[in-house]
């Protein structure tokens, strides 16, 4: 039986330290503001020492600039107040896409594509942590100035290079076109690969040894294909690999996940009938075999995170005459299904989309969603199961902030936190501001603090009474270090001031526990 554990987690640092990042969730750390009439799209992936890059596009003077920010680990921007400029070249509109990732070495990598030279065109800029440009004003990817190239991803091997994908256009003839390019932006290859027949949807991933699967459907057809390609960018196999025919829905991107040991998982949307459509979920090897006799159905599109171990996540929003919930399944690389039962984390409101899932170190899965109740009524929450499928805590606030919480980018760089930024345009004026917010991961149950009697330290807040696993003098700290009230538990309770919902701090018979109150 699956069961809900307690939230709470170890406090590893002082107070202080813990409150860079704002814990009440309520403002959040507001990464550019309303100054210009529109900002979105925004992306996140790591940085050195545990920090985040963050992009975005800007509309300013009916251009869509595109902008850049580091914040630390503890939520400090260091690119300057509000970011630096990746480029402000002529880009009329937001419709050409682009793409993010970043290295071990502290630099980031970024694809877009502007209309300088009045074709749009696909540059790639590699930047390092100080804001400077190593590539000067981006490294231009198309052999010519006659094709328009949109859509374009990148993916960063294991050997340093850098794989860059874009849609190319030229009159009605849809072609992916791909490159690699090496840590000083020169090209590795003497041409491209080029993928006919295609409808512009398609994905990435590595393949490990400086290797990478294209992901990509067929024309109108819906013809989901996977080939794998060699350092050298020729075919792994003999043909592609037709993972589902006739019948991938072209209104959305396939999704790959690499998983940890060459191979991949492969979630897209699969039509049933003209008027049904559901997820799907398949892995494959390296070899191009798919590993599972059928694929795996769900209701709705499918959010997926693999582990070290080689376990597949899949969280996927549902609904039925109860409402909105939240599935979580855990399967083996075999395909075998792991718990007795899919988890359902809660009930919620009338729409759910998910921004991410991320297995932590300590093996525990994090799956942060936006819940709406309303168009411009939404907030963003997460909830943490442990690797056996028990809910360790559902629905804890990410932001708190009503507006309509757009797109986003979940970054994850090791440890227990990750980093959530997204675009916000449900304000008065209309006009979209980026936020960020970190998510602090509850350490697993072993690594929480423990009494002379050998058990965990635990509180919890509910309607004014503070309830903990223990007796004696307490003292309640908000996150940024300033005392709430003291008071005395006995039998495990008492009734206290009123708390607001936000992280608070308990110092107790001499260890520290952190809670949360909804």
């Amino acid at each position: 039986m699956l069961k809900k554990l307690l939230h709470l987690s170890v406090v590893l640092a002082s107070a202080g330290s813990l409150c860079a990042w704002n814990p009440a969730t309520g403002p959040n750390l507001l990464i550019s503001g309303q100054d210009v009439p529109g900002q979105d799209l925004p992306l996140a992936v790591p940085g050195p020492d545990g920090s985040t890059f963050v992009s975005w596009l800007s509309w300013e003077d009916s251009n869509a600039s595109l902008k850049l920010q580091l914040l630390d680990k503890d939520g400090a921007p260091q690119l300057g107040e509000s970011g630096i400029y990746v480029s402000q070249h002529a880009t009329p509109s937001w419709s050409s896409g682009y793409d993010i990732t970043s290295d071990t070495s502290g630099n980031v990598y970024i694809a877009y594509s502007d209309k300088r030279n009045g074709t749009w065109q696909t540059y790639v800029y590699k930047i390092d942590s100080h804001g400077a440009k190593q590539w000067g004003d981006g490294v231009p990817v198309a052999e010519n100035n006659v094709e328009s190239c949109l859509n374009p991803k990148l993916l960063r091997t294991d050997a340093g290079n850098v794989v860059v994908a874009y849609q190319s256009l030229v009159g009605a003839r849809n072609t992916i076109k791909i490159t690699k390019l090496a840590a000083d932006g020169s090209k590795a290859w003497g041409g491209m690969i080029e993928l006919t027949g295609t409808n512009g949807l398609y994905a990435l991933a590595d393949a490990g040894g400086d290797s990478f699967y294209a992901v990509y459907v067929e024309g109108d057809a819906g013809n989901l294909t996977v080939m794998r390609y060699t350092a050298n960018g020729e075919g792994a196999w003999e043909e592609p690999v037709s993972v589902d025919r006739g019948s991938a829905i072209v209104s959305r991107e396939p999704m790959v996940t690499a998983d940890g040991s060459g191979g991949i998982v492969l979630s897209w949307n699969h039509a049933v009938s003209t008027t049904k459509v559901v997820g799907a979920l398949q892995a494959m090897n390296r070899s191009g075999e798919l590993l599972w006799p059928e694929p795996q159905y769900y209701p709705t599109s499918l959010s997926v995170a693999t582990s070290p171990q080689g376990d597949i996540y899949v969280a996927y929003p549902f609904s039925d005459v109860n409402g909105v919930n939240l599935g979580v399944a855990k399967y083996d690389a075999a395909g075998e299904y792991l718990w007795d039962s899919p988890v359902l984390l809660d009930w919620l409101s009338y729409s759910v989309s998910i921004y991410g899932v991320q297995v932590v170190d300590g093996g525990d899965l994090a799956v942060v969603y936006r819940n709406a109740s309303a168009f411009n009524e939404a907030t963003i929450e997460y909830s943490q199961l442990d690797p056996g499928g028990n809910i360790v805590d559902t629905q804890l606030p990410v932001s708190m902030m009503l507006g309509d919480k757009g797109r986003g980018g979940l970054s994850y760089s090791g440890g227990r936190q990750l980093v959530l930024a997204w675009g916000d345009n449900g304000m008065a004026d209309g006009r979209g501001s980026i936020y960020a917010q970190n998510i602090v991961m509850a350490e697993p149950a072993s690594l929480t603090p423990t009494l002379a009697g050998g058990k965990a330290l635990k509180a919890a807040y509910s309607h004014g009474a503070l309830s903990v696993n223990a007796d004696g003098e307490a003292s309640v700290f908000d996150c940024s270090g300033s005392l709430m009230f003291t008071c005395r538990i006995v039998g495990g309770t008492a009734h206290t001031a009123a708390l607001a919902p936000g992280v608070y701090i308990l110092r107790m018979n001499g260890e520290t526990v952190k809670f949360t109150v909804l």
